[in-house]
């Protein structure tokens, strides 16, 4: 069973970064709104590899949003601020996803960049550790 969410969840992880990179470009052709889309999937695809790896699965994005909240951000896993980011890329794909003619600010979408490359190295290196104490 391990075994099993071992692989799940680098599959997960290895599609979070695949999603990075694809905003990166995006971000590159100026096309903001689909960044802010695969920014969002990179960060979601990664708390779920982290989430999995404990043997926690979700159907929902709602469940993985307040899961990381509960299990990671509040015991001080990680720092509240990538909790803060996390909802706030939830919130801005959710508007950009469903609300004609939103486009978001190149200046923050740049910085978001930054903070969800550094969000998958940390849920990375959890990622490590919890393997660690599994074997």
């Amino acid at each position: 069973m391990q075994e099993n969410r071992e692989t799940l969840a680098k599959y997960w992880m290895d599609k979070a970064r695949r999603s990075l990179n694809t905003a990166r470009r995006e971000f590159e052709e100026k096309n903001y709104d689909f960044c802010a889309n695969r920014l969002y999937y990179a960060a979601f695809y990664a708390v779920s590899a982290v989430l999995m790896l404990q043997g926690k699965y979700y159907k929902k994005h709602s469940g993985v949003r307040a899961a990381l909240h509960r299990d990671l951000v509040k015991p001080g896993i990680i720092p509240e601020e990538y909790g803060t980011l996390y909802d706030a890329l939830l919130r801005d794909r959710e508007e950009i996803d469903y609300i004609a003619f939103v486009e978001p600010d190149p200046e923050v979408i740049k910085e978001e960049i930054t903070k969800v490359e550094e969000l998958l190295n940390i849920l990375a290196d959890i990622m490590v550790t919890i393997k660690g104490k599994d074997q």
